[in-house]
């Protein structure tokens, strides 16, 4: 009995040894490390306002959290709740709602929580905030699709938000027409086809069946020009988020469309990035002024006199006809009956030009995407590591560099020349950027590890156990 008493409890030391060592492998120094903060769910990502102090999770189905992050002489202390916003609370009308993924906007102190399919809820965490009024989420209609991965441009007077949507099946708009128009309806066509026969000022049944004359066509023409089960990237802005509205113009501005295996995005300096499965990367950039994508490459409007004497309604340039009207075959001028344009695709200041910056293969799966400048880093999947990619201003790469193969990475960070990987079983890895050059300095144990965020020598581990609190000794 006591030899079967002993190899139990041998057993589970080594375990417990196995599981959480306390000790880091390779030439890291711990300075501290708190007790393991319990999120009750699977804890799937966060994000740290490290100048506020503040702690953001997702903690899949028991909602988000808001914490403290406390601190004496440089060193942090502990970490205390703020605010549990569980599922319930998210929305009660709803039984299955998440929190999956969180975006902070440092610059206006508001999280941005994902709801995979579902919504994007906003949560103000400066302390005293008047909170959004509810519906306190991102509309789920835009263009018919369904969130899967969000990121944003955090202006000081504004924000930019991307998403992908994903678009489960085509979404069909009923509309009003005059029963006159019903012969110049094709088949199957888009709603941007037929645009000028849909009676726009009869938004419902009702209101269009009750005029003379008019017909409720339902389910309707097809919005937007995407096939079944494809992914498109759109935007929106969020013109004063010092207030409580959601309002900005655009509203839901799309991007392009895009094949089904687009997974996830990510926003740094100008460039889009997306994780393109196992055919890699593709970065998309972001244009500051109005423009149009033509097949003669991308047009800043601001300073297109064809814009300008042509579509100045009483000081306001509209540079979204300019660019879409259609452009008179024979070269300008030459179409006097023809509202001319360029006829292209418009981009508003702040959104994205509807084309690729870059693409390239990966030595694997993409798992998860991160960028800082004109560096991007792809966490591949199955034991392939991470790829760090430089490019050029044009998009071309300059350097490239394969590291942490052996391990599938879920998630990237990079702060003052601290990079972290985060890689499931494997706890964080820990590696010093110099440049394009990458040298490990060593891996801490965690349970699971989901996603990582490094401030300054600060490193916040999201786990299927929780959030993993460890500052490190760390100069560049």
């Amino acid at each position: 009995m006591k030899n079967k008493l002993l190899i139990v409890v041998g057993i589970l030391i080594c375990i417990n040894s196995c599981r959480m060592p306390s000790d880091p492998l390779g030439e890291i120094k711990i300075i501290k490390r708190v007790d393991t903060i319990d999120t009750g769910g699977n804890c799937l990502d966060i994000d740290v306002d490290i100048e506020d102090s503040i702690l953001v999770a997702a903690a899949n189905h028991n909602g988000y959290f808001v914490y403290k992050i406390n601190s004496k002489g440089g060193i942090v202390s502990d970490i205390t709740e703020q605010k549990h916003v569980g599922v319930d609370e998210m929305d009660n009308s709803l039984g299955d709602n998440r929190a999956q993924s969180i975006v902070l906007s440092k610059n206006h102190d508001i999280a941005f929580v994902m709801d995979q399919y579902d919504h994007i809820w906003l949560y103000k965490y400066e302390s005293g905030a008047t909170q959004y009024s509810i519906p306190n989420y991102m509309e789920e209609d835009c263009y018919g699709g369904t969130w899967l991965s969000i990121a944003i441009d955090d202006q000081s007077d504004k924000i930019g938000i991307y998403t992908l949507l994903k678009h489960n099946a085509a979404q069909l708009m009923p509309y009003c027409i005059d029963v006159s128009n019903l012969g110049n309806l094709g088949t199957d066509q888009g709603c941007s086809d037929i645009e000028e026969y849909i009676a726009t000022e009869y938004n419902d049944q009702t209101s269009c069946e009750a005029e003379e004359g008019y017909t409720w066509m339902y389910p309707g023409c097809q919005v937007g020009n995407y096939p079944q089960y494809s992914t498109s990237l759109v935007w929106k802005n969020l013109a004063d988020p010092s207030s409580t509205s959601l309002d900005g113009e655009p509203d839901c501005e799309y991007i392009i469309n895009q094949g089904t295996i687009a997974e996830k995005i990510y926003f740094d300096d100008g460039l889009l990035s997306m994780a393109y499965g196992e055919l890699g990367v593709r970065v998309f950039k972001q244009t500051e002024y109005d423009g149009c994508l033509t097949d003669n490459g991308f047009i800043e409007l601001n300073d297109s006199n064809l814009c300008i004497e042509n579509y100045d309604n009483s000081g306001e340039i509209d540079y979204k006809s300019c660019c879409e009207n259609t452009a008179c075959p024979g070269g300008m001028g030459e179409c006097p009956w023809l509202e001319e344009g360029f006829g292209g695709v418009f981009s508003s200041a702040g959104g994205i030009i509807p084309q690729i910056h870059a693409e390239f293969d990966t030595p694997g799966e993409v798992e998860v995407i991160f960028s800082k400048g004109n560096t991007i880093f792809s966490g591949l999947k199955y034991s392939n590591g991470c790829v760090m990619s430089i490019l050029d201003d044009d998009g071309n790469i300059i350097n490239t560099n394969q590291f942490a193969i052996g391990y599938s990475v879920t998630g990237i960070h990079q702060n003052n020349g601290l990079l972290a990987l985060a890689a499931g079983h494997d706890g964080i890895l820990l590696y010093n950027l110099s440049g394009s050059n990458v040298s490990f300095m060593g891996k801490i144990e965690t349970s699971y590890a989901n996603a990582v965020k490094i401030a300054g020598d600060i490193i916040f581990a999201a786990t299927e156990d929780g959030i993993e609190v460890i500052q490190i000794d760390f100069t560049q």
